[in-house]
């Protein structure tokens, strides 16, 4: 991130505040600081041109024509609008000043990576499943979205990966990450992004799919070949990302959803804990894993 992008909303915020100026109009600056960053940031990466498209709470920036971009910007905007709700924003408690702004960039070699290392200044390889980086801490809270080596570029999955980026990054703000750096497992973050994705989805397709696999795997049958610790466990269950998926909604839509913030809290790095586990997440949050698990497989079975 180019430091010199942070003194100017500084110093205007500073004079605004002197004239008393309105909630509006301190946005309104905020938001131009963090265009003219993204900006200075797409220059400094040498990806040449570039669109953008401005959503509600986003700014989304790609080398993507202006046609292709508008409705992936539109439906990363409704993943936040869900991700926020699920989340306890409002307009009172928002997760940042002005917008979250989002580079999509689809080719890999070309715009993801180097921007990794010339924006980010990221030294060595770039591990090749690796596809988001999230910079939330300061005044441009920025994710950077490529796709990982393996996944077909598409209109579909840019669509996809951005929108569970930016459940990410305000699932992350909300655990306290960026101000007390650590990193929510994988598991979380991917079960999590595909959760606020199905429940966002226009059509109700995704969610469609979703819940018929869902019922083949939670029938009395196969209910009793996993439980709750297979969804974070290393292991070769091909079901494993429905599972996450469903665990993510019912700690978010269940009915003990209040726990699931002080679940996220337990992931905190403290000097007696330096790498909390998920078991002691959980602990914190006052799940044990066999009622967890039976509550869950209960809220799946009898869901409408």
């Amino acid at each position: 991130m180019m430091p010199t992008s942070r003194l100017p909303i500084a110093l205007v915020l500073l004079v605004l505040s002197v004239g008393a100026a309105s909630a509006e109009d301190q946005s309104s600056v905020i938001v131009a600081a963090q265009k003219a960053a993204a900006e200075a940031q797409w220059k400094t990466a040498k990806l040449g041109k570039f669109h953008a498209v401005e959503t509600s709470y986003l700014l989304v920036y790609s080398s993507l024509a202006e046609d292709k971009l508008k409705p992936i910007a539109e439906a990363a905007q409704k993943v936040y609008d869900t991700t926020a709700k699920a989340l306890q924003y409002g307009d009172k408690s928002r997760p940042w000043a002005g917008k979250l702004t989002v580079f999509l960039l689809p080719d890999r070699s070309a715009e993801f990576i180097p921007f990794l290392k010339l924006v980010e200044q990221r030294a060595g390889k770039i591990a090749s499943d690796e596809n988001v980086s999230l910079r939330l801490r300061g005044e441009e809270p920025s994710a950077i979205v490529g796709l990982g080596a393996s996944v077909k570029v598409n209109d579909v999955s840019l669509r996809e990966e951005t929108a569970k980026a930016v459940a990410v990054a305000l699932l992350d703000q909300k655990a306290g990450a960026p101000v007390v750096p650590f990193s929510l497992p994988t598991w979380i973050h991917d079960g999590f992004g595909r959760a606020m994705l199905l429940r966002s989805d226009p059509n109700g397709r995704l969610m469609q799919a979703h819940r018929m696999k869902l019922a083949t795997l939670f029938t009395k049958a196969k209910a009793g070949t996993f439980t709750v610790g297979d969804t974070w466990a290393d292991g070769t269950n091909t079901n494993t990302s429905t599972l996450q998926t469903s665990l993510l909604e019912f700690m978010l839509y269940g009915p003990e959803a209040e726990k699931f913030t002080k679940f996220l809290a337990g992931y905190k790095p403290s000097d007696d804990n330096e790498e909390p586990s998920t078991d002691k997440a959980l602990e914190l949050a006052g799940w044990k894993p066999d009622e967890l698990d039976a509550a869950w497989k209960k809220w799946v079975s009898t869901k409408k």
